[in-house]
């Protein structure tokens, strides 16, 4: 293997193993030497890398979940079809984030995967920043559809984009909520019943 190409390698390798280590033993509880000697590389080697924990963690959550976030953001750009088509991609997007990372992890190891995300809002106020950009963009992305929609007749002109939108948001995330402490397992049919039950409410 090329110097380059080791060099690579062994970044995302730190990376993968730090992330399985914060995901069961959360970042708290996972010290430095854990990293190195699960990686086999030394301190020296690993500085090399990053500065630091704190820098390693910053990389694991843009690596394993704001890129999976930052796609999701491109389902968002303008596209054609019906208004109940465009609504129900967005919606379905949502689902196919946290279907990502359950596929990744496993679903035994899903709750620690929020976990890791939720235990550094405090810390690190990056993650707050991004997360808010994140669903500004989706509220924004579908107030527009929902405004549309009222215009076109395809959705009563009573309904409340803001309000709709953020229901719409809720209701994906508070779904997520309920799977992380298993009250429902019907992960492949229950989006679809769920978004049809949230379109009946504002349909025209």
């Amino acid at each position: 293997m090329l110097q380059g190409e080791y060099l690579v390698e062994t970044r995302k390798k730190i990376l993968f193993e730090a992330f399985k280590l914060f995901l069961s033993r959360g970042y708290r509880n996972v010290s430095l030497n854990d990293v190195v000697h699960t990686v086999g590389v030394t301190k020296g080697g690993f500085y090399h890398y990053f500065k630091s924990k704190d820098e390693l963690y910053i990389e694991v959550i843009n690596t394993y979940f704001f890129s999976l976030f930052d796609r999701y953001m491109e389902m968002l750009q303008p596209s054609r079809g019906s208004v109940k088509e465009r609504l129900w991609s967005v919606f379905s997007e949502i689902y196919a984030v946290y279907d990502e990372m359950i596929a990744l992890v496993g679903e035994e190891n899903f709750r620690g995967m929020t976990a890791i995300l939720f235990s550094g809002l405090k810390r690190f106020d990056f993650i707050l920043r991004r997360l808010k950009e994140l669903y500004t963009e989706i509220m924004d992305a579908l107030e527009r559809i929902i405004e549309e929609g009222k215009k076109r007749g395809e959705l009563r002109r009573e309904v409340d984009a803001h309000a709709s939108a953020f229901g719409a948001i809720a209701l994906g995330e508070g779904t997520m909520i309920l799977w992380i402490i298993n009250l429902d397992g019907g992960r492949k049919d229950l989006p679809k019943r769920l978004f049809e039950n949230y379109w009946r409410g504002i349909a025209a």
